[in-house]
């Protein structure tokens, strides 16, 4: 069972920190620093409906941003995707700063929903779950399992290694059917709640007014 409630206490804060700002440092975010020290971030989405909502979470907490823009893809040739830039701020600077085990340190289910809209994946047949951990290290991944474990005690997540046939090696955690069971319910409940409905693939469910750019 989750360990946190569903509901309000789903979208809490950790210790003050805004949560799409810690999981956006794992996942989709890229964070830039000025020489003057100051911090901004950017955000890239195919889909219109995430990069409205990460927009407004930062509209909202008085993080100024730019206005869209369409931007073409690095990643597929003649393709598109959403774009903007924020003003700087000193909460974006305060997790630039932080390390990659501190920011999971300070995530909750919140901040885990977000990760797994990013860098998850769940198998509709067999109901387990991936999160890809490409860019971690060893005590990395494994400070994530522990915090996936904080947050669904049920049964621990693995670590396992995504082979690739030109040699590479990458690492990513494989969620048990029992601890996606759980999560998958705060999971749907967040995406509904966000209404980032081209998501509901993610818990196993038909994608709704996905809007993106080809």
């Amino acid at each position: 069972m989750c360990s946190q409630s569903a509901g309000s206490d789903l979208f809490m804060k950790t210790k003050n920190y805004l949560q799409f700002l810690l999981s956006s440092k794992l996942g989709d975010g890229c964070y830039v620093k000025h020489k003057s020290g100051s911090c901004y971030i950017q955000f890239v989405s195919f889909h219109l409906d995430y990069i409205t909502l990460m927009k407004s979470n930062l509209d909202s907490n008085g993080i100024k941003t730019s206005n869209l823009r369409i931007q073409k893809s690095g990643y597929k040739k003649d393709s598109s995707g959403y774009a903007f830039t924020s003003r700087i701020d000193e909460r974006i600077k305060e997790v630039y700063e932080m390390s990659i085990t501190e920011v999971i340190s300070n995530l909750n289910v919140e901040g885990l929903c977000y990760l797994f809209i990013d860098d998850g994946s769940f198998h509709q047949r067999k109901h387990f779950g991936h999160i890809y951990c490409n860019s971690f290290s060893d005590e990395e991944v494994e400070a994530l399992i522990n915090k996936i474990y904080e947050l669904y005690p049920d049964k621990k997540c693995t670590k396992r290694l995504d082979k690739k046939k030109d040699g590479r090696v990458y690492p990513y955690i494989y969620i048990p059917v029992s601890v996606m069971n759980e999560f998958k319910k705060d999971l749907e409940e967040f995406i509904r709640s966000k209404e980032i409905y081209s998501f509901l693939y993610k818990v196993g469910q038909p994608s709704q007014t996905i809007e993106k750019q080809k």
